[in-house]
């Protein structure tokens, strides 16, 4: 029933020298998402019809932003890769599979996919994610941060106070704490490339809010 053709992109996968996964192109359900999302072939474009479908304000492609990745992933979380449990044991950090929320779901292969964080049909968390991140709680699902729990950036209710540059500008929430992870990361369209850090320079990370407006 599937609609649309497959991206012909080649991929810069994601990589880091601190990753254990070494993704390669994408598999699976990603490719179908990326048949969008990554901006290559026009939205209303469907292989049983001789002209494309002509989108609400005569879009063609998705437009640049957060929901366009572009062929170059190195920018957004990694996908497409096995996270198996020999995997997970060479970094005390990461949860074992079958450990984490079952709304989490690796596909029949057990790779990662985008479909482990998201689904297309039900957008009641926000962002189509299979469940709320208020806390990044779906962050540690995988991601078990040793000491994490006991930081203040995990329990701070500290906000911003409206002053210059909101140091949250692509999520919901108000406060060091409900932003958590997302203090410092963002999963899709990071400046700082690996370690999907919100600014390329490190240290402009600690200064968006250690800036004396959220925190001194």
């Amino acid at each position: 029933m599937w609609n649309r053709r497959a991206s012909a992109a080649t991929y810069t996968p994601y990589s880091s020298s601190t990753a254990i996964a070494q993704p390669g192109q994408p598999t699976g359900s990603s490719v179908l998402c990326l048949s969008c999302h990554d901006g290559t072939i026009a939205l209303g474009e469907a292989i049983n019809r001789a002209n494309a479908i002509v989108m609400s304000g005569g879009a063609s492609a998705i437009p640049p932003g957060r929901a366009r990745t572009g062929t170059d992933l190195r920018f957004h979380h990694p996908i497409s890769f096995q996270y198996t449990a020999s995997l997970a044991a060479q970094n005390d950090e990461l949860a074992m599979p079958g450990t984490f929320d079952s709304r989490l779901k690796l596909d029949g292969n057990g790779e990662l996919q985008c479909t482990t964080c998201h689904t297309a049909h039900d957008n009641t968390y926000g962002a189509f994610l299979v469940k709320p991140n208020i806390g990044s709680q779906m962050c540690t699902e995988c991601h078990q941060k040793n000491g994490w729990f006991q930081t203040s950036h995990s329990l701070s209710a500290a906000t911003w106070g409206g002053q210059a540059q909101d140091p949250w500008p692509d999520t919901d929430y108000t406060n060091v704490a409900d932003n958590a992870c997302q203090n410092c990361h963002t999963p899709h369209a990071v400046s700082g490339g690996p370690r999907l850090l919100r600014y390329e320079k490190e240290e402009n990370n600690c200064s968006a809010c250690h800036n004396g407006r959220v925190a001194s």
